[in-house]
């Protein structure tokens, strides 16, 4: 999993290269250089990812997954996420739409929070169809808070809900090249949540896809 970010940046880096060689004005155009580029940064925050997932899961096994609380919005935070992953989500081809009543105001480690959120919405951009519905909401009822992301993508089988949050375990998708992960993900986003006294959950939908749902006790 490294190794491929790795080498798509190698491989970019090299067709740059050839190019200012080259010299030639036409084939540096700001469009194809921009092209170049982006193509570059996406890579690099796959990479990034994959490294802080590796370096999560160290401190997980050492038992110092640190916790800093603060105060603050969770809806609000998750709308900020899903404007971040706007551009991922129209690349896949995602219809989004994001509901929010009211605030949901609490104590949580805010840099955490980023995490769970950013590994959902990458799920839900990864394993959906093009010109299917995301679904990001947040809210609250007397007892708990919550936020769930609903997609409407391949799915997951009843018997594998509880496998998905296993460490390196990753669904029988049979295309590695289309959904890459080293199966992480969704083992961190429930240490992660369980770390804050909440609790993650993970179904599959009538209709086909999945809504994944994270609850945590009000106050």
């Amino acid at each position: 999993e490294l190794r491929t970010p790795l080498t798509t940046i190698r491989l970019q880096t090299q067709i740059t290269k050839r190019l200012l060689d080259r010299g030639n004005p036409d084939a540096l155009s700001p469009q194809r250089m921009r092209h170049l580029v982006e193509q570059t940064d996406r890579q690099v925050e796959r990479l990034s990812r994959l490294v802080d997932e590796m370096l999560d899961l160290t401190r997980i096994n050492a038992g110092k997954l640190t916790i800093q609380l603060e105060r603050f919005d969770l809806a609000e935070l998750a709308a900020e996420m899903l404007e971040r992953f706007a551009d991922q989500l129209r690349t896949s081809g995602c219809e989004v739409s994001f509901e929010a009543p009211a605030p949901v105001v609490g104590c949580w480690d805010r840099y955490r929070m980023e995490q769970v959120l950013a590994n959902l919405l990458t799920n839900a951009a990864k394993y959906s169809a093009e010109g299917t519905p995301v679904h990001l909401s947040a809210g609250a009822d007397e007892r708990t808070v919550a936020f769930r992301v609903a997609d409407r993508g391949i799915g997951i089988r009843p018997d594998q809900v509880e496998r998905a949050f296993e460490r390196f375990w990753q669904g029988e998708t049979g295309d590695r090249r289309r959904y890459p992960g080293a199966g992480l993900g969704l083992y961190l986003v429930r240490r992660i949540v369980e770390r804050q006294n909440g609790w993650v959950s993970l179904r599959p939908r009538e209709e086909g896809g999945t809504v994944a749902e994270v609850r945590f006790p009000r106050g």
